[in-house]
């Protein structure tokens, strides 16, 4: 594989703005938690509240652009990551197989609008956890296993009161954040995210994982009835 491009070093940026950065982690935040456990109208208003946020803050934070990790041309220092999390979702998928868990995918999309619709949201999820709130971590923290941590736990947050989720996100907002600290690119961690969270979706029963829903979703699910004609 490709030697990592080395993380520029944290002394040589501009000076970090540590009230403002806070300040943009707590607004945006609050935002999506605000959108996870809300229904309608109002998860609506918090969801635009959050994306508009996330953009104004992004724009306005010029010093932070090189290292958004939206440059194609970092992808192949960090290509191994796809077929990595491609294996690892395979071995997911082969365990369920064996313990005899498998179903289809939830939901009443046809499954290729399903899987697609979950690659875009994965794509925007890596950037709103790593080009938006590890590099702002990082900055404030001057640590990086300090900011890898914390990004993590934020990320881990955000999917309770899943305690399936929430392990699972903890430990995989680790390794992500780690490689994105490393590789500064989010298209190849986006790829590993799907094809994990998807063999996740497949491979643990429904009325535990409750479809993958976080927030107020989560407390809301209700099974489908079984059908015992």
């Amino acid at each position: 594989m490709s030697a990592p491009i080395p993380s520029p070093p944290i002394a040589s940026a501009a000076p970090p703005a540590p009230r403002r950065f806070w300040l943009q982690i707590a607004l945006v935040y609050a935002a999506l938690e605000g959108a996870l456990w809300t229904l309608h109208i109002t998860r609506a208003f918090w969801s635009g509240a959050a994306m508009g946020l996330i953009l104004a803050f992004t724009l306005a934070e010029r010093n932070l652009w090189p290292n958004l990790g939206i440059a194609p041309r970092r992808i192949r220092q960090g290509w191994w990551i796809a077929p990595a999390g491609l294996g690892l979702a395979l071995l997911i998928v082969a365990l369920g197989d064996q313990l005899g868990t498998l179903h289809q995918l939830f939901g009443p999309k046809i499954v290729y609008w399903h899987v697609l619709g979950y690659a875009v949201w994965s794509l925007v999820q890596e950037f709103i956890a790593q080009g938006f709130f590890f590099l702002r971590l990082e900055a404030l923290l001057r640590s990086a296993p300090k900011a890898v941590a914390a990004n993590a736990a934020l990320f881990a947050l955000a999917h309770l009161p899943s305690p399936v989720l929430f392990a699972v996100t903890l430990a995989g907002g680790a390794i992500l954040s780690e490689l994105f600290r490393r590789y500064r690119t989010i298209y190849v961690l986006a790829v590993a995210h799907i094809v994990v969270a998807l063999s996740i979706a497949v491979t643990v029963p429904a009325p535990i994982l409750r479809n993958m829903r976080v927030g107020i979703g989560y407390l809301r699910f209700h099974p489908a009835p079984v059908d015992k004609r």
